[in-house]
């Protein structure tokens, strides 16, 4: 089901909607056996820690804006890797429900 604020967002109203805060962690760490077979330890990122923040504004039911920001420190297989080793992402979104 959707969120249904007590007091939806209203222009020059009292309404603001409903904010949600949200938060996560991740980590990516494939088998060894990947290398070199699968993929070249000189570019693809053996390792990779991510964590991430954000809030979901829901002004209705039928609206909702998000808003997320993730870092991710990335490492390699050996020290031959030579690809980027931290990945800043600043995402939004509008949903809309009908």
């Amino acid at each position: 089901k959707a969120v249904n604020p007590r007091k939806p967002f209203t222009i020059g109203g009292d309404g603001w909607g409903a904010l949600e805060l949200t938060a996560r962690v991740g980590e990516l760490n494939p088998d060894d056996d990947a290398f070199p077979v699968f993929a070249d330890p000189t570019t693809s990122a053996a390792k990779a820690f991510a964590w991430g923040l954000g809030f979901n504004w829901h002004l209705n039911r039928f609206f909702k804006l998000t808003f997320n920001y993730e870092n991710t420190d990335l490492r390699g297989f050996d020290s031959r890797y030579t690809g980027i080793d931290r990945e800043d992402v600043f995402l939004t979104r509008l949903q809309v429900t009908y």
